[in-house]
C-alpha cells in the first residue's frame, strides 16, 4: 500500500491519483485493524461491510497495464478497482479469516482478476499462523476469482451455496466460441443435451432425468430463466422440445442449478435451472465494442460470417444508464439432402437485439427495464440417415434423404421490469416479465400417405406451430443476510397461453399439393394459470453451522379448446358444433426443501440437502384422438432429491473443489408414448431413480495458467417395468449418459508492449446413450463422444483476435435421435464436423 506521496512517486503515480489511493489505504487500514476489533464485542455473527470505489476513480487499462494478482496490494483506486470487504471476522457468519479484503480489477464491465490481500500488518509470523505462504517476491500466490451467483435469489459466493451449481462467465463463453446450449453440454457436470437438429430445438437433461428422444407435449424437466423470470411454457406447446437457446453475447454468466428447485422456482424446475444472467447497464462508464467472426465447416459450401456489437451509455451519471447490444450470424450448412437435391441444406441464420435501461431513482430504489428479440431460421434439419443394424451412415457421411426440406424457425420476444427497493433491514424485489416464444417445424411423415384415398403413392408431412405467450409477476421480501435468522417470503402469479396448430397436408409423389389435409388440430384459447406462495429461512446456530428450510404451495388450473378436422378426423364426428372447450380442475402442489451447512474451517463447507419438485399434469377433454388412440389427460409427476456435497478452497485459494453425491426418487413419470397407430403422446409410466457423483475443480496453476476439470457419473434407470413402452426394471433412462467429463486449459501472458498472448484447449467426453429404453423395440444407441477444441490469439491494445478450431480431430459421433419414422433408417443428429474460424473484437 501507499503510505505517502513519496511512495506514489517511486512507482510513477501522479499526485491526484495518489491522494485518492492514500485515502483508501487509510480506510483499508481501519477496516483491517480496527473494525475486526470492534466486531469482537458485537453479535458473533457480525455484519457484512462492502466498500465500493466510485466509478469516477475508474481507469480503463490497456492490456500491458494489467497486473498479476500478486500485484493487487500495490494498486491504486484510480486503476479501476472495486474493493469488497469480505473474508473478515465480520463476514460469512463471523468466521475468522486470514485475509482482510477482496480486490477485483475491472475493465469494460468485465473482471480481469480478483485476489484477496493479506492483512496490512502481515509479517512472517502472521502468515505462518494463518497458513498463508508468500512467494520469493514477498507477494501472494495467484488465487482463483470469487464467483458470485444469484441461484437462491440472493447474491452469494458460489462456494458458499449449499447446492450443486455451476457458473460460466460470459467472457469464457465467448473465448471458447460457445454458440448454443449444446456446446455447453458436458462442460458442466451432470448436464447433457438431446439435440433436435436445429438451434432452439433441444431437450436439456440434468442428472439423467429424461423421458425419451422426442418429448411431445410434456412439460420440461428443466426451467429456463432470463435473470429473475422464466421463459417458455410450463406445460403444453411442446415446451420440453422447443426452448430458448440464447446466443451467449452480452451475457454476464450462465448459471446451471442441478437438482429440483421447486421451492424457489416452482413447476418445471424438477431437474434444475438454466439461468441466463444478462449484463446490466453501467451508470458511470461509457463502453462500446464491435466484433465479427468467420467460420468454415468441413464439407460446407464455404466460409460464413457473423457480427456483433454493444454500447453502454450513462445518460445521467450515477442515475440513468442505457445498454444496447445486437448480433447476427450466418451458420454454414454441411448436410446434403439427396431427396430434395439440396447441398448444404441445413444452413441457418440467427439474429438478436437487446436493450436495457437502469434508473437509480434514489440510493435505495432502482428500476431496470429490458427488452430482447431473437430470430432463428434454419432451412433443413441437421441430421444424417443411418442404418439401424450397423449404425453407420446409410447414404454416406453428412447425407440424408427426405422428400421435403424439414425447416425450423423460432422467434422470441422478452420484456421485463425489475424493481429493487432497499428498506433498511429488508429488501423488496419485484420481477415482472412478458414473453412470447413461437416455434414452427416441418417434418416428413413416411408411410402416412397410405391414408390418402385414391392416391396410393401420396406423400405426407406435418407442419407444427407452437406458440406460448407468458406473463409472470413475482414479489419477494428478503431479510438482511447479517442476521442470525435470514428469511425470504414471496408470491408468484403466472398466466400462459400455449397454442398449437398441427396439420398433415398431403401431396402427390411429384410434390403437387392435394386439395385436402389428412389431419388438422388447433387448440385456441388455451390458458394455464398458476399462483404460488413460498418462503425459506436459514437459522445460524453457530458461526460455523446453520440449518435452512423452505416451503412452497402452488395451485394451477388450465382451460383449453380443441378443434379437429381432416380425412382422419372428420369434423362432423369430433367437432359437430365447433371447437370443444373444457377446463381442468385446479391442482394443488406442495414442494419443500431442507438443508444443513457446516464449515469445518474457513475454506471448506459441507452440506446435506433434501429437495422436492413436480411437473403439472396436462391435457383436456378432446386433446386426445380416437383415431390415433391417444388419451386426453396425463397426471403430474414428482421428484425427491437427496444430496450431500463438499466445497473447498485449497493451496492458498488456488484450487476450488466441488463434489456432490445424490440420489433421486421419481414417481408417476410423464413419458413419451407411441400409440398403436404410430402417433406420439404423453402419458404416465411408473417409477425411476437416479444416483451419481459430480465433481468440478478449477486450479490457478500460475498467474497465467488456469486449468478446469469436471467428472460426473450418473446411474439413471427405471425402478419398475414399463410394459406399455417395452421398458424393464433397471433400463437406463433415454438420453442419459453414465459418464461425462471435461478438461480445459487457458493460458495468457504478456509478449510485448500492449500485447498479450492467449492460448486455450479443451476436451469433453460423453458416454454412450440410448435414445429410447434399452429394452424397447428400437433403442437406437449412440456411441461415445470425444471432442477437442483449441484456440489461440492476441490482445493488442483494444483489439482481441482469436483463431480457433472446434472438433479439431473431426469426431464423427452423434448428439441425438431426430426421428424413428423409418425404424430401419433412423435419422440422427451429428456433432458438427471440424470447424476453423477467426474472431476479432475491438473495444472503444
Amino acid at each position: 500500500m501507499f503510505r505517502s506521496e513519496d511512495d506514489c512517486a517511486r512507482v510513477g503515480i501522479e499526485s491526484k491519483k495518489c491522494n485518492t489511493s492514500l485515502a483508501l489505504s487509510s480506510l483499508a487500514l481501519y477496516l483491517s485493524l480496527i473494525a475486526p476489533a470492534q466486531s469482537a464485542v458485537a453479535d458473533d455473527l457480525g455484519r457484512n461491510v462492502d466498500l465500493h470505489i466510485p466509478a469516477a476513480a475508474t481507469l480503463d487499462l490497456e492490456p500491458s497495464e494489467r497486473r498479476n494478482k500478486s500485484d493487487a496490494p500495490s494498486m491504486s483506486a484510480t486503476e479501476s478497482m472495486e474493493y469488497k470487504y469480505k473474508g473478515t471476522p465480520v463476514d460469512l457468519g463471523g468466521r475468522s479469516q486470514a485475509r482482510s479484503s477482496l480486490v477485483s480489477l475491472h475493465r469494460d464491465n468485465q473482471v480481469l482478476f480478483a485476489a484477496t490481500n493479506a492483512p496490512l500488518e502481515s509479517n512472517s509470523a502472521s502468515e505462518e499462523q494463518s497458513g498463508k505462504k508468500s512467494n520469493n517476491t514477498g507477494r501472494e500466490a495467484p488465487e482463483l476469482e470469487v464467483v458470485v451467483v444469484t441461484a437462491q435469489k440472493r447474491s452469494e459466493n458460489l462456494m458458499e451455496v449449499p447446492a450443486a451449481i455451476s457458473a460460466i462467465g460470459g467472457a469464457r463463453l465467448e473465448s471458447q466460441q460457445v454458440n448454443s446450449l449444446s456446446d455447453l453440454a458436458n462442460y458442466v457436470p451432470g448436464l447433457s443435451m438431446q439435440d433436435g437438429g436445429a438451434l432452439g430445438k433441444r431437450t436439456v437433461v440434468i442428472r439423467g432425468l429424461s423421458t425419451g428422444y422426442s418429448p411431445i407435449t410434456s412439460s420440461p424437466l428443466t426451467a429456463t430463466y432470463i435473470d429473475d423470470t422464466p421463459v417458455g411454457a410450463t406445460t403444453g406447446a411442446r415446451a420440453a422440445q422447443f426452448g430458448l437457446d440464447v446466443m451467449p453475447y452480452d451475457l454476464e454468466r450462465i448459471e446451471v442449478l442441478r437438482g429440483p428447485q421447486g421451492t424457489l422456482y416452482g413447476a418445471g424446475a424438477m431437474g434444475g435451472i438454466i439461468k441466463y444472467v444478462m449484463r446490466k447497464p453501467d451508470l458511470t462508464a461509457f463502453e462500446s465494442r464491435v466484433g465479427g467472426s468467420s467460420d468454415y465447416v468441413d464439407g460446407s459450401g464455404g466460409a460464413v460470417w457473423g457480427g456483433r456489437g454493444a454500447i453502454n451509455i450513462p445518460l445521467l451519471t450515477d442515475k440513468l444508464g442505457l445498454r444496447v447490444s445486437g448480433m447476427y450470424q450466418d451458420r454454414p450448412g454441411y448436410i446434403d439432402n439427396i431427396g430434395t437435391g439440396d447441398r448444404n441444406s441445413n444452413a441457418l441464420t440467427q439474429s438478436a437485439v437487446r436493450t436495457a435501461m437502469l434508473w437509480s431513482a434514489t440510493e435505495k430504489l432502482s428500476l431496470q427495464a429490458s427488452f430482447m428479440y431473437q430470430d432463428i431460421d434454419q432451412e433443413d434439419n441437421t441430421a444424417v440417415t443411418i442404418d439401424a443394424a450397423t449404425h453407420k451412415p446409410f447414404y454416406g457421411d453428412d447425407i440424408r434423404s427426405t422428400n421435403f426440406a424439414e425447416s425450423f424457425a423460432q422467434k422470441t420476444l422478452f420484456a421485463a421490469l425489475a424493481i429493487e427497493w432497499d428498506l433498511g433491514p429488508l429488501k423488496l424485489t419485484s420481477s415482472s416479465s412478458w414473453s412470447e416464444l413461437k416455434s414452427n417445424v416441418v417434418t416428413e411423415l413416411p408411410g402416412f400417405g397410405q391414408y390418402t384415398p385414391g392416391v396410393p403413392d401420396a406423400l405426407a408431412r406435418s407442419i407444427i406451430t407452437d406458440e406460448v405467450s407468458k406473463f409472470v409477476e413475482e414479489v419477494r421480501l428478503t431479510s438482511s443476510d447479517t442476521q442470525r435468522i435470514e428469511w425470504m417470503l414471496g408470491g408468484l402469479y403466472t398466466r400462459e397461453e400455449p397454442t398449437e396448430r398441427y396439420s398433415l397436408p398431403s401431396s402427390t409423389a411429384a410434390g403437387e399439393p392435394l386439395p385436402f389435409d389428412l389431419f388438422n388440430y388447433y387448440n385456441p384459447e388455451s390458458v394455464f394459470e398458476e399462483q404460488a406462495v413460498f418462503g425459506n429461512a436459514t437459522y445460524k446456530l453457530t458461526r460455523r453451522f446453520d440449518v435452512s428450510g423452505g416451503l412452497r404451495y402452488a395451485e394451477n388450473k388450465s382451460h383449453a379448446c380443441t378443434y379437429h378436422d381432416g380425412l382422419l378426423n372428420p369434423r362432423e364426428v369430433l367437432n359437430p358444433d365447433g371447437p370443444l372447450c373444457t377446463s381442468r380442475p385446479a391442482e394443488g402442489n406442495t414442494t419443500w426443501m431442507v438443508n444443513t451447512r457446516f464449515h469445518p474451517n474457513e475454506d471448506t463447507m459441507v452440506y446435506a440437502r433434501i429437495a422436492t419438485g413436480y411437473r403439472p399434469g396436462g391435457g383436456c377433454t378432446g386433446c386426445g384422438s380416437a383415431v390415433f388412440e391417444t388419451p386426453d389427460f396425463f397426471d403430474s409427476d414428482e421428484i425427491t432429491n437427496y444430496e450431500m456435497g463438499l466445497k473447498g478452497q485449497l493451496y492458498e485459494h488456488r484450487l476450488n473443489l466441488e463434489v456432490s453425491v445424490f440420489y433421486i426418487d421419481w414417481n408417476n413419470i410423464q413419458i413419451s408414448l407411441i400409440s398403436p397407430r404410430g402417433s406420439g403422446y404423453t402419458g404416465n409410466g411408473g417409477k425411476a431413480t437416479s444416483s451419481g457423483v459430480e465433481l468440478a475443480t478449477g486450479y490457478q496453476a500460475t498467474g497465467n495458467l488456469r486449468i478446469d476439470a469436471t467428472l460426473a457419473f450418473t446411474d439413471a434407470q427405471l425402478a419398475e417395468d414399463a410394459p406399455t413402452i417395452g421398458g424393464r426394471d433397471g433400463d437406463q433412462l433415454p438420453v442419459s449418459p453414465r459418464w461425462t467429463s471435461s478438461l480445459t486449459a487457458d493460458y495468457n501472458r504478456p509478449v510485448g508492449e500492449n500485447t498479450a498472448l492467449l492460448l486455450g484447449a479443451s476436451y469433453r467426453y460423453r458416454d454412450k446413450i440410448y435414445n429410447q429404453l434399452p429394452s424397447s423395440p428400437n433403442p437406437v444407441p449412440l456411441g461415445p463422444q470425444n471432442i477437442v477444441d483449441i484456440s489461440g490469439g492476441l490482445v493488442k491494445g483494444r483489439t482481441t483476435m482469436r483463431l480457433y478450431g472446434r472438433n479439431v480431430f473431426d469426431n464423427r459421433s452423434y448428439t441425438g435421435l431426430l426421428d424413428l419414422f423409418t425404424p430401419q433408417r433412423p435419422m440422427v443428429v451429428p456433432v458438427q464436423p471440424r470447424t476453423v474460424g477467426i474472431s476479432v473484437d475491438y473495444r472503444f
